[in-house]
C-alpha cells in the first residue's frame, strides 16, 4: 500500500495559524490517562503496554463540547484546510476533538503504541501537528502487526485519512513532548 492510497491529503497550516494552535493547547487543562488509544481494561485484559499520556476533549467521545476553550480554536480555517465535504464527511458535524500530550520516553522511542481506530464506523481524521518532536505516527495493514507508513511529526503538518479500518498508532518522543490535535468527521447526510 503506498501513501497515496493511505492519506487523502497532507497540507502545512500559515505560521500565525501554528502559533495560535500552539498556544491554545499550551493553556488548555490535561487529564490523564493511563493509556493513548485504549481503555485501560482492555489494555489489561489482552496484556499490552500501556502507554499514558495527557489529553483534553474539546468534543469528547459522549459527544459533549467543552464550549470556552472549543470556541478558542479557528475552526473555520481549521475545517477549510481539512476539506472535509470534498470527501463526503460534515465540518460541521465533528464527532471528537481532542489535543493529546505525550512526554518523552527515550526507554520506548520508535515503538508503535497500542493500534487502533478511532471509532468503529465510517469517519474521516485529521491529526494535526502542534510542535516540532519524533513521535511518529504508525499505519498499520489492516489489525496486523506490520507497518506500512511511518509519519514523522513536523510542527505545522496536517494528516486527512479515512479512518474507518486504518490502524494507526502514536509513538513515544526521545526528546521534547509532543503535541497533536485530533478531530473526526462524520459522514455528510444526503
Amino acid at each position: 500500500m503506498s501513501k497515496d492510497d493511505l492519506f487523502l491529503h497532507t497540507t502545512r497550516l500559515p505560521k500565525t495559524i501554528v502559533d495560535r494552535l500552539e498556544r491554545i493547547a499550551l493553556d488548555s487543562p490535561w487529564y490523564y490517562a493511563p493509556d493513548c488509544a485504549l481503555e485501560i481494561d482492555v489494555v489489561e485484559r489482552l496484556g499490552l503496554p500501556s502507554n499514558p499520556y495527557f489529553s483534553f476533549g474539546m468534543i469528547n467521545n459522549r459527544g459533549h463540547i467543552n464550549r470556552k476553550e472549543f470556541e478558542q480554536y479557528p475552526w473555520e480555517f481549521f475545517d477549510r484546510a481539512v476539506k472535509p465535504e470534498q470527501y463526503g464527511f460534515s465540518a460541521a458535524n465533528k464527532l471528537r476533538a481532542h489535543i493529546t500530550l505525550q512526554w518523552p520516553r527515550p526507554e520506548t522511542y520508535g515503538i508503535p503504541h497500542n493500534s487502533h481506530v478511532d471509532r468503529p464506523h465510517n469517519h474521516l481524521v485529521a491529526l494535526y501537528y502542534m510542535n516540532d518532536s519524533d513521535g511518529d505516527t504508525f499505519f498499520f495493514e489492516g489489525e496486523s502487526d506490520k507497518v506500512i507508513h511511518r509519519e514523522p511529526v513536523e510542527r505545522g503538518k496536517l494528516i486527512v485519512f479515512n479512518g474507518h479500518n486504518k490502524f494507526h498508532a502514536s509513538s513515544s518522543p526521545s526528546k521534547k513532548i509532543r503535541l497533536t490535535l485530533n478531530v473526526n468527521y462524520a459522514e455528510a447526510t444526503p
